[in-house]
């Protein structure tokens, strides 16, 4: 091999990157038994434990080190839990195990660039050319808007309580039926024509709501330091997917908001079922046909979790902040014995 990978692995930076993953696998198995045990049933008490999986795995390693610098030694590995160096030199129908997980790190660590930051870095661009000369797409968009699309968007925003935060909305046309949302100073919602006309004022007021629910929500430092932590921890599959699930609990949230904002989860659930993506499509050929049919499935999935939920009680049942410091306690005490 072209390196050493047993210095590799008994380097700082070997051990932290495993036990990263590792660490998070275990935090995550953790959180998922507490959600189960304990009852916990709404998506921001939810999200609230797994954000332990990607905070606890990434910062407590120079913790524990810190407490016993002989952490790693052979010493302490055998009276440990597990020496995951011994796993990792143990082979699966004769290929090592390290050889298995430096793909699977490879392969996340290529999901995140094609699918996380390449898109990041192209949107960045599209909006720096966007803003050199020439009129704004707002200007441009609000010129093509008839008098009844704008009457029927001054409704819906007037009948919506006020919120602490202001925000602009940008209407676009186009066929699609799609509404986002940006954040930061300035946070401006975007609505496509096509949604408009389809939407009455009722579904429009409820989408309108859940985006404001992101806008209020991005005020929150937790939410923008979970993404950085993400980011750093690009090649680890299971920061991935409890990333992916914090985001599913965030959209959750939101409708939570809509319709706390609307007092119409009927309206709410009538305009997720309209804007869910059509069974009938065609998805195209080849790889980009797959890719683009599991993203097709996945996101029909999603809503209809949140269709499931939307209307239901959000009663808590579950003593959160037990849960959470036994949560915490046995992911911090467990995940220090596994090196």
């Amino acid at each position: 091999m072209f390196f050493d990978i047993n210095t590799l692995l008994t380097s700082y930076f070997g051990m932290y990157a495993l036990q990263a993953v590792v660490h998070s696998l275990v935090a995550s198995l953790i959180v998922d038994t507490a959600i189960v045990v304990w009852r916990v049933s709404k998506p921001v008490n939810k999200q609230g434990l797994r954000l332990m999986t990607l905070f606890f795995p990434v910062s407590m390693f120079p913790i524990y080190q810190l407490i016993n610098p002989d952490r790693g030694s052979l010493y302490f590995r055998l009276g440990s839990l597990t020496d995951l160096n011994k796993w990792l030199y143990s082979e699966v129908f004769g290929v090592p195990l390290y050889v298995i997980a430096l793909i699977i790190c490879g392969l996340t660590t290529l999901v995140f660039l094609l699918q996380e930051l390449l898109p990041m870095i192209l949107q960045l661009v599209y909006q720096g050319r966007g803003q050199q000369g020439g009129p704004s797409q707002e200007g441009q968009a609000q010129e093509e808007i008839n008098g009844a699309i704008m009457e029927k968007i001054t409704g819906a925003l007037k009948e919506l309580p006020p919120v602490k935060q202001g925000y602009g909305i940008e209407v676009i046309d186009s066929d699609e039926l799609e509404l986002s949302s940006s954040t930061g100073l300035k946070p401006k919602i975007f609505i496509t024509t096509a949604l408009i006309e389809a939407f009455d004022k009722e579904h429009l007021q409820a989408a309108i709501a859940h985006e404001v629910g992101h806008i209020l929500r991005s005020r929150r430092p937790i939410l923008m330091l979970a993404y950085i932590v993400r980011t750093l921890v690009f090649f680890n599959p299971i920061a991935l997917i409890e990333f992916r699930k914090i985001a599913q609990e965030e959209e959750k949230i939101c409708d939570d908001i809509a319709v706390e904002l609307t007092n119409n989860p009927e309206a709410l659930y009538e305009a997720l079922t309209m804007m869910r993506p059509d069974p009938h499509s065609e998805a195209g050929d080849g790889v980009k046909g797959i890719a683009s049919s599991l993203e097709h499935y996945s996101h029909d999935i999603m809503l209809k979790n949140r269709l499931m939920r939307i209307g239901e009680p959000t009663e808590e049942r579950a003593n959160i902040p037990i849960v959470y410091a036994m949560t915490g306690i046995l992911i911090v005490s467990l995940n220090y014995f596994i090196v």
